[in-house]
């Protein structure tokens, strides 16, 4: 069943919920919208809307780097690169690291569970010795072509890849 209030980065319609929980890179805005939205967004907008809008390369060399560390082992750096326009063309990248050791320890760690009879594409695995632990790496970059005063295309990629365990 879908929500009833749509979850939409750069206009496109998140299915998952779960992306909220992934760090927000570069938000220019955000948006919340009542009430229903089916005109501006379909559907999956029935009793309202959040849109997430991420920043455009703004076409200036700028470096940031941060980071913090916590309990439970846990770190986080981030690292955003902003180019300088070459001629059209400017682009920015930005990556995050993030890791916390679960907080429960698993009493029976490295037990194989075999899933093939799921699915071949499931295969095999060990039992983690942590539950709950986060361990994520964040991408997202976005390219911009403006040639001219009146013509701009933008392109953006993100990617998260989550190698953490699942909750106890």
């Amino acid at each position: 069943m879908q929500p009833g209030v749509g979850i939409f980065v750069d206009g496109i319609y998140q299915a998952n919920t779960s992306y909220l929980n992934n760090p927000m890179l570069d938000v220019e805005r955000v948006e919340v919208l009542r009430g229903p939205q089916g005109t501006l967004f379909g559907r999956n907008a029935t009793a309202g809307a959040i849109s997430v809008t991420t920043r455009d390369p703004a076409g200036e060399f700028h470096l940031k780097a941060e980071g913090s560390y916590g309990n439970f082992d846990a770190y986080r750096a981030r690292v955003t690169v902003d180019t300088p326009q070459i001629g059209p063309f400017s682009a920015f990248f930005s990556y995050v690291r993030n890791y916390k050791r679960g907080d429960i320890e698993n009493s029976r760690p490295g037990v194989l569970w075999d899933r093939t009879n799921a699915g071949p594409q499931y295969g095999t695995a060990l039992s983690a010795r942590w539950l709950g632990t986060l361990d994520t790496n964040s991408y997202f970059a976005a390219v911009k072509f403006e040639p001219s005063d009146s013509f701009k295309i933008v392109y953006k990629y993100d990617r998260d890849d989550d190698h953490g365990t699942p909750d106890g």
